[in-house]
Order: C-alpha cells, then sequence, then structure tokens
C-alpha cells in the first residue's frame, strides 16, 4: 500500500516512475551491448540457471536430474582427485562421465546445487514466454521494482515517511543494484525477499499491541513466515536474521503462542514444499545448496586470497576431499585446520570488504559500465551507503523499532566472512544499509556540529575510495574474452555472411567500448592479464580497420592501424 498522505503518495510514485525510466534505459543500452554475452558463458552461475530454468520449463518439475554445472574447475578437481584416488572405480570413465559422477556424489545427490526459487521463478517465465533473453531481464526489472516498493515501506514503517522518500532515492541511483537485475543471478530476488521480509516484519511489529487478539496476531506473524521461508529457498544466509527476529519477538513475555505459531505456519508452506520435492527424489527433506561448501572452501583453502575472488585450486581441493571422503562438514573442518593463517585471511576479507571495488564473480560491475553508460551516471555505491548507514546506524539504535536494520546490516556481514568479499555477496549489505543511510542523512545535525559528523564519513570514504592492491586488476581478462567469443565473433560471422562491412566496423565499435583506457600503466603484477586483453583488442582494432578501408574511410582506417600496432607491441 502507498502512504496514506496524499503528498507522500505523489511523491512515492514519482519515485517508482523515476526508478522505472532509470532501469529501462539500463537495459536499452545493454540490449546489443557485448556485456549480456557473459549470460552466455557456460562456466558463469547464469548460464547454470538459464540451463536449469530450461529443463523445469521443459517438464522436470521436480528437478529430479539437477543441472550442476560442470565448468573447467570442477573437471580440473575432478581429474585431480583420481590422479590421489587411482583405485577408484570411476577411473575407468571417460573424463567428463567421472567428472559428473564424483560431483554428484560431493553435491548430494538429487539435492539441489543452490537454492532453487529464483530458478523456478525464471521456469515459470520459460513456460509462458518461451526462453527469451530480454523477457528474463525484464522480471529482473520488476523484481528489482517490487523490491523498491518494499524498502520504501518497510523503511516508512521502522523509520519515516522522510527517510523512506530518501531510501528510494539512493536504491533508484545505485548503480550496484542495477547492474544485478541485469544480470540471471538470484541476488535481485534475494534482496526482494530480504524486504519482504523486513517489512512483514514492520506490519507484525505494529499488531503487536496489548489487548490484541491472538488471532490477528497470529494472522499477522504468518506472512512474516511465508517471508523468512521465501528468503531462504533464495538465499539461505537470510535464515539468521529471520529467526533472530522470531527470537526478540519472543522475548516479550504475553502472547508468544500467536506469535510462534503464525510464524511456523508461514514457514511451512515453502519448507513444506522444500520437502515434499526433496523426500520424493530421495533426499534430505530440508536440504539445501549442495554446492554451498565449496564456496567456504574456495574463501578459506591454503592460497586463498579474498582479493582474487573465489581462487579455485584444483590439486588443494582434491586433498581436501580425500582427507575428508567428500563428506560436507568434515571437508570444512579439513579445510580450516589446512589454513595456516587464518586471522590473517580473515583480516584481508575485512580489508577487501571495506573497499568500494566490487569485486567480480561471474560478471564484472566494472567492465558492464563500459558498455552501459547509464552506469556510471549513477553516483550511490558502497563508498556513500557505509558512512551514511554507520551514522544512521548510531540513530538508530536509539529507535526501538528500527533496531532490526541494524541487526539486519550486521547479519549481512557474515557469510563475506565465511566465505569471500565478493560483490554479489556484498549485495545484501548494501541493500541493507539504504533505509540506514537515509536515516543518516536525514540525521546530520545542523551548523558548526556538522563538521563533527562529516569528518569520519569523508575519512571512511576516503579509505573505501583507496587505490586497489597492484595484483587486482580494474577489469578482468575473462571478461573480455568471454564478450569476444560469445559476442564479437557471432557478430562477425553474421556479418561476414552479409558481407556488410559496416556492420563489421559497428560490431568492433561497440566491442571497443571496454577496452581499458589506461591498459599500458597497468603494473607489472598485472602482465598476463594486460597482454591478453591487449591482444583480443590488437585483432579487434585490426577487424575494424580492415572494414573502414574497404569502405573507402582510410583515414580511420589508418586509426584503428595504429591503435592495433600499438596493443600488439603490448601483447608481446
Amino acid at each position: 500500500m502507498l502512504p496514506p498522505d496524499p503528498a507522500h503518495r505523489r511523491a512515492w510514485l514519482l519515485v517508482l516512475l523515476l526508478f522505472a525510466c532509470v532501469r529501462l534505459g539500463h537495459l536499452a543500452q545493454l540490449t546489443e551491448a557485448p556485456a549480456l554475452a557473459q549470460q552466455q558463458w557456460p562456466d558463469s552461475d547464469m548460464f547454470a540457471f538459464d540451463n536449469w530454468a530450461r529443463h523445469i520449463a521443459d517438464g522436470d518439475l521436480l528437478s529430479r536430474q539437477p543441472q550442476r554445472p560442470l565448468t573447467a574447475w570442477h573437471r580440473d578437481v575432478a581429474a585431480a582427485w583420481l590422479r590421489l584416488q587411482p583405485a577408484d572405480p570411476r577411473a575407468g570413465l571417460a573424463p567428463e562421465a567421472a567428472a559428473q559422477a564424483l560431483w554428484q556424489q560431493w553435491q548430494g545427490g538429487a539435492q539441489f546445487y543452490q537454492e532453487p526459487l529464483f530458478a523456478y521463478l525464471l521456469a515459470g517465465v520459460y513456460a509462458l514466454a518461451g526462453p527469451a533473453p530480454l523477457l528474463a531481464l525484464a522480471l529482473q526489472a520488476l523484481l528489482g521494482l517490487l523490491g523498491l516498493w518494499l524498502l520504501m515501506d518497510a523503511t516508512r514503517r521502522l523509520i519515516g515517511p522522510r527517510e523512506a522518500l530518501l531510501a528510494g532515492l539512493l536504491a533508484t541511483f545505485c548503480g550496484p543494484l542495477a547492474y544485478y537485475e541485469s544480470l540471471l543471478l538470484r541476488e535481485t530476488l534475494a534482496v526482494t525477499t530480504m524486504w519482504l521480509l523486513v517489512r512483514q516484519w514492520a506490519v507484525a511489529r505494529a499488531v503487536d499491541q496489548p489487548g490484541v487478539a491472538a488471532r490477528t496476531q497470529w494472522r499477522a506473524w504468518a506472512p512474516v513466515g511465508l517471508a523468512a521461508g521465501l528468503a531462504c529457498l533464495t538465499r539461505s544466509a537470510i535464515a539468521p536474521f529471520g529467526l533472530a527476529l522470531l527470537l526478540v519477538s519472543l522475548w516479550q513475555k504475553a502472547d508468544r503462542l500467536p506469535r510462534l505459531g503464525g510464524w511456523l505456519t508461514g514457514l511451512a508452506v515453502p519448507l513444506g514444499l522444500l520437502a515434499v520435492r526433496n523426500l520424493a527424489v530421495g533426499v534430505a527433506p530440508l536440504a539445501l545448496a549442495g554446492g554451498g561448501v565449496f564456496a567456504f572452501v574456495a574463501g578459506n583453502a591454503p592460497g586463498a586470497d579474498p582479493w582474487q575472488g573465489l581462487v579455485l585450486d584444483a590439486p588443494v581441493i582434491a586433498q581436501l576431499l580425500v582427507q575428508s571422503a567428500g563428506q560436507p562438514l568434515a571437508l570444512a573442518a579439513a579445510t580450516l585446520r589446512a589454513q595456516p593463517d587464518l586471522p590473517a585471511l580473515e583480516f584481508a576479507k575485512l580489508g577487501a570488504l571495506l573497499h568500494n571495488f566490487e569485486l567480480p564473480n561471474n560478471a564484472s560491475f566494472a567492465f558492464y559500465r563500459q558498455h552501459a553508460p547509464i552506469l556510471r551516471l549513477l553516483p550511490v555505491d558502497f563508498s556513500w551507503l557505509l558512512p551514511l548507514g554507520l551514522v544512521g546506524a548510531v540513530q538508530a539504535l536509539r529507535l526501538r523499532r528500527a533496531r532490526s536494520l541494524v541487526l539486519l546490516a550486521a547479519v549481512q556481514v557474515l557469510p563475506m566472512l565465511l566465505l569471500q568479499p565478493l560483490s554479489r555477496y556484498r549485495l545484501g549489505l548494501l541493500a541493507a544499509l539504504i533505509p540506514l543511510a537515509a536515516l543518516g542523512l536525514g540525521a546530520l545535525p545542523q551548523g558548526a556540529r556538522r563538521l563533527a559528523w562529516l569528518m569520519p564519513v569523508a575519512a571512511l570514504m576516503a579509505f573505501l575510495l583507496r587505490p586497489l592492491p597492484a595484483r587486482v586488476p580494474p577489469t578482468r581478462a575473462v571478461d573480455h574474452a568471454v564478450a569476444w567469443q560469445f559476442w564479437a565473433l557471432p557478430q562477425l560471422q553474421r556479418a561476414a555472411a552479409r558481407q556488410d562491412d559496416a556492420a563489421v566496423a559497428e560490431a568492433m565499435q561497440l566491442y571497443l567500448r571496454g577496452e581499458p583506457a589506461d591498459l599500458a600503466a597497468w603494473p607489472i603484477e598485472l602482465r598476463a592479464d594486460k597482454r591478453q586483453i591487449a591482444k583480443l583488442y590488437a585483432e579487434a582494432h585490426a577487424v575494424a580497420a580492415q572494414a573502414l578501408q574497404l569502405q573507402g574511410l582510410r583515414a580511420e582506417a589508418a586509426e584503428q592501424r595504429a591503435a592495433a600496432a600499438r596493443l600488439q607491441t603490448l601483447a608481446r
């Protein structure tokens, strides 16, 4: 529902309209851009979710044959295991079949690889309209719009109407939120279900008053349980927050049973469906995310580097699998025992977390910004939200009804310390900071005292914007390579079939938007990435030069040849 005040209703509608315009502009810029080709990369989670949703839409409603990704690192780990275990009966199989059999065992047979709600939602779109990528992105945009409304309503109920509008504007102009709405990943749905949970908690909290009938409390708390269940089926890391909300409500001495009964009734709906499916395929009733332990291993095994993302060292992981016999809890314990300096690793994770850079995983925010100029115009990011959010958290602790927002933000830090501070894991924290940042903006003191607040805010912002470590590339070579393989080459093939030199030149110009302007200045630590990227763009410039020459555009062709020669020098 919209706020009761007419002026606030009009303001809300304007914010929602502005949000929709920004997101439509973003999708329009990406429609013909190479960045979207990352969805076709077989080693990405986007490809895995798309493949999983297609199988569900084709009739495998229970996911009896879970569509686990079998990427290069999966194959490498399986090969390393078989070298350590030559007597394993699967050693006689073909490498692909052996890898599939091993990973099916390690990830729990028919157990879901990741939490399933996003895959089933995407499958519903595919079943109704076919597997069209643009429709899938439209679904993401609608989820983002719903999430915005839930965020604003939750903020209005827990803080106030002015802060709700500020939160809506911060979310509208938040680049990382827009970026994840253009990826076939569950992050946008996770944020939306998180705000659904917070909003329903705010509604139920307003009902928890002396003298309210037990049935009314039950009805108010059932949607909270339902939202908690949906959030868990999207990203199970939200479970501690949902449980904490329940415990906080039960702390009150009176009328515990209606709250608990309503919460459990709502929770039973999504988790009951999960249990029915799991029992039908022969796995534990509440089993989820069979691949989750391997993210923990990649983030904590010897050689883990938070600044490099999930670096998967196949021989190390295979050795840990041998030590643990592939059992998840034993594998996690073996990983911690093998880590030579866990405190230093956690400190490094915290350092990477407290940086504005969006650490890439599957796709790269920095690379997408090159191909969607509107992302470069959206100013709100982690460097704004964390300092202002901390100011707001101080204020929220004084407001009993807003303390749950501080708890929400704190809970979001845990997965990054357990796993890695990747951009996609940090999105929940970023979203949780938005209402606190809105409160912080509104609570900044007036006059001379404002300077005392602004100085630590500015200092923290400067710290978050500090230079990256020399070993961290601004954009990964793999992002440029995937765009070349899955977007540029098919474009060239289609244009060549039509003998359309203008189309070749246009495609190359679009691809060349992603060329790093400062590639020559990259440090020696990034030599391998620099060479690979320089080689790709040297070829793109050369192809563009040839196409322009055939069109009689000699001056433009000469510029492209000069750029190709410069990059060929870097590629040596």
